[in-house]
């Protein structure tokens, strides 16, 4: 059996007194933590579902929703990667101002959607600059992006 008591050293008290490096400030005591005692965690909202493919032999196959067809399927994680300094963020910024307005987005038709975009590379200026000359480009102004953040 493993004992899961807390080390005695935790009860000691704190020292005080002449040559003590706190002077006479008392030391803050240590609450020992035990991580068997935590409430439980909540169950999970759906259990897992099993899928019998012959089930599926007279079902109709839904059709994939793409906010950009045949390149971004709509709920599906997708990454755009690629060399630094090769445009991702110019063209990530693109795809979300072509998103938000219904503009075509390099010759093609995105879903018209909300969205956000976590950018992590260039500062506040260099991204006003670039939906500057996106706005620019596209005959817009930045009233019309709205359904950006």
């Amino acid at each position: 059996m493993v004992d899961l008591s807390p080390p005695a050293w935790l009860d000691d008290p704190p020292p005080t007194g002449e040559g003590d490096y706190f002077g006479d400030v008392p030391l803050p005591t240590a609450t020992p933590v035990n991580f068997f005692d935590q409430p439980p965690r909540p169950e999970p909202t759906a259990p897992l579902r099993i899928i019998n493919p012959a089930d599926l032999q007279f079902t109709t196959v839904p059709d994939r929703q793409w906010i950009v067809e045949d390149w971004l399927p709509v709920g599906t994680v997708t990454a755009l990667y690629g060399d630094g300094g090769t445009g991702k963020t110019l063209l990530a910024q693109q795809l979300q101002t072509a998103t938000a307005t219904g503009r075509p987005w390099c010759g093609m038709e995105p879903m018209r959607i909300r969205s956000v975009g976590l950018y992590c590379e260039d500062d506040e200026d260099e991204m006003h600059r670039r939906q500057w000359s996106i706005n620019r480009a596209l005959g817009i102004d930045f009233s019309a992006l709205g359904d950006m953040c």
